[in-house]
């Protein structure tokens, strides 16, 4: 037959991953998979109980690109090859069963985030007070673009 197979065991072939001569990443060490997700959930703890850091309704990938922007380096390379937008569901149901109505998230986005349920659940974990800061529910989530456009408007 002059059609040479596509996928892998044929010399010259596409490899796995629809390239020639690409090999399949590195498997992941389960404790790597396991200390990026533990990384997650404390970062997006962090992330949602400071008002404003997240623009709502956010998808879970941006979600988690968001997350890992802010880990501190090796974790953020580990992480990128690591996580995906199921460990921020995951750590989203997670959080959901430890404070029960903090989050409200379904298909694929966080929705909402009740500030008073996740402090008090941050007070039951840590045993502190978060540092005083604006009322949550007077300080608006704002994207970027609303950033960008509050600054433009200022120096007009």
């Amino acid at each position: 037959s002059p059609y040479m197979p596509m996928g892998g065991a044929m010399r010259g072939g596409v490899g796995p991953h629809g390239a020639p001569g690409m090999r399949p990443p590195p498997p992941i060490r389960p404790e790597a998979a396991l200390a990026a997700h533990t990384e997650l959930q404390r970062v997006l703890l962090d992330m949602l109980l400071k008002p404003g850091t997240v623009a709502l309704p956010i998808r879970f990938d941006m979600l988690l690109r968001q997350a890992i922007d802010t880990f501190q380096e090796p974790a953020r390379m580990e992480a990128q090859h690591t996580l995906n937008p199921g460990n921020v569901e995951r750590a989203l149901h997670e959080l959901q069963s430890h404070a029960p109505g903090s989050v409200h998230f379904e298909r694929g986005e966080l929705l909402a985030v009740n500030f008073d349920a996740l402090r008090n659940f941050h007070m039951r974990l840590t045993g502190a007070p978060l540092p005083a800061g604006p009322a949550p529910s007077t300080a608006p989530a704002t994207s970027e673009a609303d950033k960008k456009m509050s600054s433009r408007k200022r120096t007009a």
